[in-house]
């Protein structure tokens, strides 16, 4: 399962209107690349400290879809 970004910049125009949107655009990109490398840290600290459980790996991460959807669902604009 795999999670695209290219509509990130659809929503951008949608959220912040037509004379900002390159620089909401943008914010949001820097925000998906600074939290994956956020990401990586975080889930190389759980393996390293609890000896490399992946299926704890892969239950969080579904954890953390799921709260994102309920949270994306909540959103309207």
């Amino acid at each position: 399962i795999s999670i695209g970004l290219s509509p990130i910049a659809t929503l951008a125009v949608d959220i912040a209107g037509r004379k900002i949107s390159a620089t909401a655009s943008g914010l949001l990109d820097a925000h998906g690349y600074a939290y994956a490398g956020l990401q990586a840290i975080i889930f190389s600290l759980i393996l390293g400290i609890t000896d490399s459980p992946w299926i704890l790996v892969f239950t969080v991460m579904g954890m953390v879809r799921i709260l994102s959807l309920f949270l994306i669902y909540r959103v309207r604009a």
